[in-house]
């Protein structure tokens, strides 16, 4: 594999190093922004269930309430007859219920012993001891003691309703002008009915519930109405009443996540992701092809050293350093010896390889910069600042290098050169100025070459280039 190949295949994997890591990158920010958007997406999604569900909540308490005052209407009736009973007790509960679904049924229980119930008929007219249920003993005794309104369940009714039972606790006053216990005024309420308007509202906002309470005397939450079995991740909301604990338990139907929007995100980034790589492939495909017109410009085609434009450049900034800093340069030309016999008699293809091993040949004899200026004109740029004698040491130590012939095909060819130089120590720092002394001391070191051939020509001496 040549080193021009290995240079292709370098820059090609470079390249697609460079454009892979901009695709994980892109990658990186738009998972991290997509990231950021669910979280805030989630946490307005939390925030309006928040909202929604304190909405509900207020009509909750009021539905609560609602059950509360029917028996609390029943207990007024009492205390403003301050008699032992009710009259007309069926008519009135008739009254009450009527339009209110939601009430099973309404109760008498003076002493706690369940003694009216309206509609008889119901399935609810079990007419038992309260103080001696071993499910209503503790709550009643409570309520009794305290005075306050309880609201205990859900129950499982015989009926196969699932109900709450509120009880409110009647004191009349006894003829002795003391308060004393009456007994309970009773609302028993279905629960599928009950809170209704309000679980529906969450319905049709999109969301699933879970509504809980506790009992009087009792930390357990029971679960009072559901849409869903299970809940993920619920927001929760809990608020008294009746002696009891709530807990509204709310999610969104279709889950925290807001997948339509994270859908149109993700295509849409996606797409600037490979827009983006796709843009920085070619920039570094225009990056690579500008840094070869670049070399092209500054290069020779045939040998591939710096060309003439490239030395002028070169030149002018050792020259500005030179000025700046004092630190000395020189120019060494160098032009084959009849190089022009070479191309007559072996081809202008072998005169051409010749030039390719020459442009080698000078590269490897010393540290600096190598130009070719066209033709069979050489130059090279010499950045440390040598005396006369070091620029004499410089040009036979190259000079060395072309002791040996150089092999084209078949023939061997021996290849002279001759050699100019000029030094800003000595002629100043203008580059033209010093390409112009080097070009004639070259010209110089040509012509006493020339007379020297022509000398062994006539002495019969061998022929060499």
């Amino acid at each position: 594999m040549d080193k021009k190949t290995k240079m292709k295949r370098s820059a090609l994997r470079k390249r697609w190093i460079i454009t892979g890591i901009v695709f994980l990158l892109c990658a990186a920010a738009l998972w991290l922004f997509i990231g950021a958007v669910r979280r805030k997406s989630a946490a307005q999604m939390r925030e309006m269930c928040r909202l929604s569900e304190q909405a509900r909540i207020s009509e909750l308490n009021a539905d609560i309430d609602q059950c509360k005052d029917i028996t609390q209407t029943l207990k007024l009736l009492l205390q403003d007859s301050n008699s032992e009973e009710i009259r007309n007790f069926t008519m009135i509960s008739r009254n009450m219920l009527y339009g209110r679904n939601e009430v099973a049924c309404l109760q008498l229980a003076p002493d706690g012993i369940v003694k009216e119930t309206y509609p008889e008929d119901a399935g609810y007219s079990d007419k038992k001891d309260l103080f001696q249920d071993k499910e209503t003993r503790e709550i009643c005794e409570y309520s009794k003691t305290s005075g306050a309104i309880v609201v205990q369940g859900p129950i499982e009714m015989k009926q196969g309703d699932s109900c709450i039972v509120v009880r409110n606790p009647v004191y009349l006053y006894g003829q002795d002008g003391k308060k004393h216990f009456w007994g309970f005024t009773i609302a028993i309420i279905r629960v599928s009915k009950a809170f209704q308007a309000a679980l529906n509202s969450l319905s049709s906002f999109g969301y699933d519930y879970h509504l809980y309470k506790t009992n009087p005397l009792d930390t357990k939450y029971h679960l009072v109405n559901s849409s869903k079995r299970y809940l993920v991740k619920p927001e929760t909301v809990s608020f008294v009443n009746g002696g009891c604990t709530w807990r509204l338990d709310v999610t969104p139907k279709k889950g925290w996540q807001v997948t339509d929007s994270l859908k149109n995100y993700c295509y849409f980034g996606s797409v600037i992701c490979v827009l983006i790589t796709v843009l920085v492939y070619l920039v570094l495909m225009i990056s690579e092809d500008r840094k070869k017109l670049v070399s092209m410009s500054e290069h020779d085609s045939l040998t591939m050293l710096l060309n003439g434009r490239r030395f002028g450049t070169d030149a002018a900034a050792a020259a500005a350093r030179a000025a700046s800093n004092g630190c000395g340069f020189g120019i060494i030309y160098i032009d084959l010896n009849c190089f022009k016999k070479i191309n007559d008699q072996y081809g202008h293809q072998t005169g051409n390889d010749v030039l390719v091993e020459v442009a080698k040949r000078l590269s490897a004899s010393v540290p600096y910069a190598a130009y070719r200026l066209g033709g069979d004109e050489f130059a090279l740029l010499v950045t440390d600042d040598f005396t006369e004698d070091g620029y004499g040491d410089i040009i036979r130590g190259i000079k060395a290098f072309f002791e040996a012939p150089v092999v084209v095909g078949s023939h061997l060819i021996y290849v002279s050169i001759s050699a100019g130089y000029a030094l800003s120590s000595r002629d100043g720092n203008d580059p033209e100025k010093l390409r112009s002394i080097a070009d004639q001391w070259m010209y110089r070191e040509k012509q006493k070459y020339h007379r020297m051939k022509e000398i062994e020509n006539i002495d019969g001496t061998k022929q060499a280039y």
